[in-house]
């Protein structure tokens, strides 16, 4: 049974937090040797898609270079590995003829952060995608706290297929610990106007990413989302 019938239903793969190829977050895709495993879990989430109708537009981040246990990949060697992960992705996907569309997300990047992914530089989607057909996915909070990459550069980079809607102060620049995922608005998002035009114009599926307060506020949320449609 399609369960997702008339609904849109995408997914946000996990993400490495630690290096440990026995713990299912600790999977890097910067690391070779975790390779068989992350694609075993592509290969149920195409599974779980093709039985059910749902996940198939998954959210990936770029390799991570810093742990949260203090694990460290150079940064040439991430992406080399990344691609070749991304690679063997692609046919995973085309050999199963999996109905899965990858999009690569935008990230923060800064040493002031206790985990840093590639994704912070236009370069590191250039070398990631030039050999597969994935997407993007366009973090609007991630963007406000890296203002190194241009907007207008990074919309050119590849297809957005998704986009994660949402605001912050923008104080701690390269700082997770601002990344507060709050109901975006004019106040706390620069090109809020911008980020709502291109909406309308490509049609692109909005997430909006927030933190559960928002969302345990069923009026401020109702409200929000009947504006953003008007």
């Amino acid at each position: 049974k399609k369960i997702s019938q008339g609904r849109g239903i995408s997914a946000h793969v996990p993400y490495e937090l630690i290096h440990d190829g026995n713990n299912f977050s600790g999977l890097c895709q910067a690391d070779s040797d975790h390779h068989p495993k992350l694609l075993s879990l592509y290969d149920c989430l195409g599974k779980i898609s093709r039985e059910y109708g749902f996940c198939n537009l998954l959210t990936v981040h770029c390799p991570a270079i810093v742990l949260k246990d203090g694990y460290k990949f150079d940064k040439s060697q991430a992406l080399a590995n990344g691609a070749k992960f991304y690679n063997k992705l692609k046919h995973l996907i085309i050999k199963n003829n999996y109905n899965l569309k990858i999009t690569l997300e935008n990230t923060i990047g800064s040493s002031k952060s206790d985990i840093i992914y590639l994704g912070s530089e236009i370069r590191h989607f250039t070398y990631l995608l030039a050999q597969n057909n994935f997407g993007l996915t366009l973090d609007t909070g991630h963007k406000q706290l890296c203002p190194q990459m241009d907007l207008d550069d990074f919309l050119k980079i590849g297809e957005v297929l998704k986009i994660h809607f949402h605001g912050n102060k923008g104080i701690k620049l390269g700082n997770f610990k601002d990344d507060l995922h709050a109901l975006a608005t004019r106040d706390n998002l620069k090109d809020y106007d911008k980020y709502l035009s291109y909406f309308k114009y490509k049609k692109v599926p909005i997430i909006l990413e927030i933190h559960s307060w928002f969302k345990d506020n069923p009026k401020i949320f109702k409200d929000y989302t009947n504006n953003l449609r008007q």
